[in-house]
């Protein structure tokens, strides 16, 4: 699309536009990350609270991306 453009300004435009759209999609995505990771260090810390040391090693494994 952007390469696709009559003029000047609108390939500003439809970059602006495309930046913007990028951040944005970037933003939801760290959200996400941010909650995935609160999600398992919860499981983490409920694994290393019953003795579950299997569940626990698994979550690190995860944490850590090994």
């Amino acid at each position: 699309m952007i390469f696709n453009t009559k003029n000047a300004t609108d390939e500003i435009q439809a970059k602006e536009k495309y930046r913007l759209k990028d951040k944005g999609v970037n933003r939801v995505a760290r959200i996400y990350k941010r909650a995935y990771v609160n999600r398992l260090a919860e499981e983490g810390e409920k694994a290393a609270k019953t003795g579950n040391s299997k569940m626990l090693y698994n979550t690190l494994k995860q944490l850590t991306g090994t």
